[in-house]
């Protein structure tokens, strides 16, 4: 566990930063972040308290359709503090997975750790691989198996309970984007050589089927029960069918630009960024556009999808909304630093990111006004938060792992 001076130092420093002056976010408009605001007067409201184990953020994107969006359960609206934090030794450029009261990290030393949800002690920790390298791929949580890959060593999967290694598979194969679990599946796309999307069985770790990625994916693919999407390193958005692998149609955007981020998938839409500042629409059935938006900036973000509005993070540091139906801009918000590996969640009404400067925000999705803000101090924010249990549980570039509840 971390010293409790560097946790006080940090309290103090977020409760004066709570105090400062600062913009609101506006309706179609474009405010900059200087300090912290309080939005409405509808925010004032019973602090909600942490709910250990009450419910789980079991992958990267929440589920597996990676909507980042959560109607029910509990997260930070007002400020927040330090609950406690644990120290990997490096770099944390993954997003937690949270189970069975347990939060699940991987970092640059190569390691998978099982993290107490209560006060951050170490459970376990297992290599992911034989040798220390850097672990991109955020862990995912299937039945009583948490899985993660790297990229040396496969995809392996280990007991939530006490870390036991079950199986790797494809230990040849390197893989850097999050793991997508659907019933007794995962989806994961490696990068380099022979990169491919593969269907995974949770069970043993045998490989149901495969098919050919031209320069891989570093991202998770969307899930529904017949479909699988995908994007890539220099290839179209692909739908392919979850039990074949079979390609059901492509998109491709008109600069021929990358699909790195995460696609997200609702009812009828599929939305995903594109490498030359587009947010896109597209038909999930069949693959035609329904409208385009520029961001205008560079992205790489995945996009959270919250009630007829969809977020997204540009590299110039600008979270914006907007809606579903026609992609107009609702609003739009500038922080003071860019937006690294950053991919924002979405719990009831609040939208939580991290910032290139070691900054977590929590911002009202009605207009981006800042509900909290807090710095923990570090270079970066590498990761995404994860909200969930009147908690947010985010990395940092130092390799600290920070639990944040309501002061």
């Amino acid at each position: 566990m971390s010293s409790e001076t560097s946790v006080d130092q940090r309290t103090r420093r977020n409760f004066l930063l709570s105090t400062a002056t600062g913009a609101l976010g506006c309706l179609a408009g474009c405010n900059s972040i200087n300090g912290s605001s309080t939005g409405s007067a509808t925010d004032s409201q019973e602090s909600i308290p942490r709910a250990i184990g009450q419910r789980g953020w079991l992958q990267l994107g929440g589920g597996s359709e990676n909507l980042a969006y959560r109607p029910e359960g509990s997260a930070p609206r007002a400020e927040v503090e330090t609950v406690w934090t644990a120290d990997t030794s490096q770099r944390v450029a993954t997003n937690p997975a949270v189970a069975r009261e347990t939060v699940f990290v991987a970092s640059y030393d190569g390691k998978l750790r099982a993290l107490d949800e209560k006060d951050g002690d170490t459970k376990w920790s297992s290599a992911l691989s034989s040798q220390r390298t850097y672990v991109r791929s955020s862990p995912a949580v299937v039945g009583d198996l948490v899985c993660a890959g790297s990229q040396d060593g496969g995809v392996r999967a280990y007991s939530t309970q006490d870390g036991e290694h079950k199986w790797t598979a494809l230990p040849s194969q390197r893989f850097v984007g999050g793991i997508t679990v659907s019933e007794n599946r995962l989806y994961v796309g490696s990068i380099g050589e022979g990169a491919a999307l593969y269907a995974i069985d949770s069970d043993d770790g045998s490989v149901q089927w495969q098919e050919p990625l031209e320069g891989g994916t570093s991202t998770a693919p969307a899930v529904t029960e017949e479909t699988v999407f995908v994007g890539g390193i220099g290839s179209p958005l692909r739908a392919l069918n979850t039990d074949t692998g079979k390609q059901r149609w492509q998109y491709t955007s008109a600069d021929r630009a990358s699909f790195e981020g995460a696609p997200a998938v609702d009812e009828a839409l599929v939305y995903v960024t594109s490498t030359d500042g587009k947010l896109h629409a597209i038909s999930r059935d069949t693959g035609d556009r329904s409208w385009m938006v520029d961001v205008p900036q560079q992205t790489g973000s995945s996009v959270a999808v919250a009630d007829g509005s969809a977020f997204v993070l540009d590299y110039a540091g600008t979270i914006r909304a907007f809606a579903t139906e026609d992609g107009s801009q609702q609003w739009s918000v500038e922080t003071k630093s860019p937006f690294a590996r950053d991919d924002p969640a979405v719990v009831r009404d609040t939208v939580y990111v991290g910032a290139f400067d070691g900054v977590v925000y929590g911002l009202n999705v009605e207009d981006g006004s800042v509900r909290w803000q807090y710095d923990t101090g570090s270079p970066a924010i590498w990761g995404s938060p994860v909200p969930v249990n009147g908690t947010v549980y985010v990395g940092d570039a130092d390799g600290t792992v920070y639990a944040l509840a309501e002061a």
